[in-house]
């Protein structure tokens, strides 16, 4: 922080109706970055009704990670979606001291353990989908990734596999998120009934999860994240109330449906567009499955792989921002910024910074290499699941899903991307999500491995 306070706050001049709403809709990270470089680490932003001052840049995150937790609070962006799932003491709406003992309660249902001890079972709900693909033109990969994520997030940490509910959900989080986040739906879009029967579906599916639990339907299954959910205690000592337990259950697909499944798709089209590189890939993928089920072994080994998924989120990550509001005046980089004021914390400007990723606009995973490693040259510069006390909970989870997932998928098939679709274009609301993705499945490279295909029996 300085000592000299600016008096105003430099203003993006954006257009006179939208502001900048059409921008971050179709560039979100690009016109943020742009801006950043025009305008500096600190500055005023409108889009439509809203007005937000941005703070970007690597200085903003470590500020960020340092203070937010006694200067910025979510409760303003995330209580009504907590609401609408049952409890205001949703995670994502807390901050402060009650934040950070919620988090610690919730924090085991978030191990990463969940899903690397039952690889085997993911693998074979990948292969439900991937059966599925067959080879020609896909047109909707995204669909097809959804599918596997929810299955997965559902076998893993509620013990129920729930593709077969992937548009309720995707509809019921979508909508919440719109409304009640980005604020780009109206509010009468919660009354919508196909809105409302997909909630309800929603809610369903974790209140019966959540009765198997209870009633000991289930024995001989391996510890989820609905155990530790219920073995979970206030710091009185006290099991969790019933709607915050409730609430709390959906927190794995409120995180991880589309922002896992948004990511796995434009892995693929990253990963597949450039021959050579996808070859070095099919080489790690297929090692992944040689000897046997995957491992956390095994995919450790994939490095290149791993690699090129981080290279992935440092060029599209599909949540480049976080919303807060400040709760008292605050000082950065020398501007003073009031009570009350609505932030974007655009945690990923670093990433396509030149002084930070040399060649940002270049897609190069021997980046995050050694002896490379640029991503570990300084505090802040990486931060594709945010940054402070709100950093992503599930991130490990997240991080063993795209590489466990993106290894199955060039292992089983040759994947290219046709030469007419031109750049990727993402549509920001409020996720990240591919406009013009098409991928070509060129051939199957080789049949679901003998341990895959006795499980589907």
């Amino acid at each position: 922080m300085s000592a000299t306070v600016v008096s105003e706050i430099p203003e993006a001049t954006g257009r006179w109706f939208y502001g900048h709403a059409l921008e971050l809709r179709d560039d979100l990270l690009g016109t943020l970055v742009r801006l950043h470089r025009q305008l500096g680490p600190v500055f005023r932003l409108r889009a439509m009704n809203r007005n937000f001052v941005v703070l970007a840049g690597a200085e903003a995150n470590m500020f960020v990670a340092k203070h937010e937790a006694e200067c910025m609070t979510t409760a303003n962006h995330y209580r009504r979606f907590g609401r609408e799932l049952g409890s205001e003491r949703f995670l994502l709406a807390l901050s402060g001291e009650e934040h950070r003992i919620v988090r610690r309660i919730l924090r085991p249902g978030y191990s990463k353990d969940h899903v690397t001890k039952r690889m085997l079972d993911l693998t074979i709900l990948a292969e439900r989908t991937a059966a599925r693909l067959g080879t020609g033109r896909c047109n909707r990969p995204l669909d097809h990734t959804r599918r596997i994520v929810v299955d997965q997030l559902g076998l893993a940490l509620g013990d129920r596999p729930a593709g077969h509910m992937v548009r309720d959900l995707e509809r019921a989080i979508s909508t919440l998120l719109r409304v009640t986040v980005a604020r780009s739906l109206p509010a009468v879009a919660l009354w919508d009934p196909r809105f409302r029967r997909a909630r309800a579906r929603m809610r369903n599916l974790v209140r019966c999860a959540i009765e198997d639990h209870r009633n000991g339907r289930r024995a001989g299954a391996l510890r989820d994240h609905i155990d530790d959910l219920l073995a979970a205690r206030t710091p009185d000592g006290e099991p969790l109330a019933p709607d915050f337990l409730e609430a709390s259950a959906h927190g794995p697909f409120v995180a991880g449906l589309d922002t896992v499944a948004s990511t796995l798709a434009i892995a693929l089209y990253a990963l597949c567009r450039d021959p050579a590189l996808r070859a070095r890939l099919e080489a790690e993928a297929d090692a992944v499955f040689a000897d046997g089920p995957p491992t956390t072994a095994s995919l450790k080994r994939a490095k290149t792989l791993h690699a090129a998924l981080m290279e992935t989120l440092r060029f599209y990550p599909v949540t480049p921002v976080v919303v807060r509001t400040t709760t008292r005046p605050i000082e950065f980089e020398g501007y003073e910024i009031p009570a009350g004021q609505d932030l974007l914390v655009a945690h990923c400007v670093p990433h396509m910074l030149e002084e930070h990723f040399p060649d940002p606009e270049a897609f190069v995973p021997e980046r995050f290499l050694p002896p490379r490693e640029e991503h570990r040259a300084r505090p802040g510069i990486y931060a594709p699941f945010a940054v402070g006390p709100h950093t992503c909970l599930g991130a490990g989870i997240a991080d063993v899903l795209l590489l466990l997932d993106a290894a199955y998928l060039l292992h089983r098939f040759e994947i290219a991307v046709p030469p007419e679709m031109g750049p990727l274009a993402l549509r920001y609301d409020p996720v990240a999500m591919p406009r013009n993705l098409v991928l070509d499945v060129v051939r199957e490279r080789h049949p679901a491995p003998a341990y895959v295909a006795a499980g589907l029996e």
